[in-house]
């Protein structure tokens, strides 16, 4: 599968709480959780998943107002050890405890991806 160089970080990354439309996808606060989506490697997002991350999580609350669906790409990349540009993001990501820096090489990491991660980058692209 050939990933798109363009990064979501040039546009302006638990408890189980289900969605009020029926989504169940993990979920925590940018405040107080260390994930947006503890489960991006192990558990496919579904469209209502989706739907309600997004109807929790207005663009104001990330750095450069970033949809909650850029977040959680960002977030995928970030526990692969992605360094980003944005320093907004680099400020971001440096506050969870299992950030480890590794490459700035998006293409890198995608590839290294499991078949779950990758679905879910793919899906959360359509809405970017």
């Amino acid at each position: 599968m050939e990933q798109s160089t363009v990064s979501m970080e040039t546009q302006a990354d638990t408890n189980a709480q289900p969605g009020a439309e029926g989504g169940n996808a993990a979920v925590q606060t940018p405040a107080t959780g260390e994930y947006l989506y503890a489960e991006s490697a192990s558990r496919l997002l579904s469209t209502a998943d989706v739907s309600n991350f997004q109807a929790q999580y207005p663009n104001s609350m990330f750095p450069g107002e970033r949809s909650i669906t850029q977040m959680i790409i960002n977030e995928m990349y970030a526990r692969h050890g992605y360094i980003f540009k944005d320093q907004a993001l680099t400020d971001y990501f440096t506050q969870k405890s299992w950030y480890i820096p590794r490459t700035a090489d998006m293409e890198e990491i995608y590839p290294v991806m499991n078949a779950v991660e990758q679905a879910n980058v793919t899906l959360l692209r359509t809405y970017s």
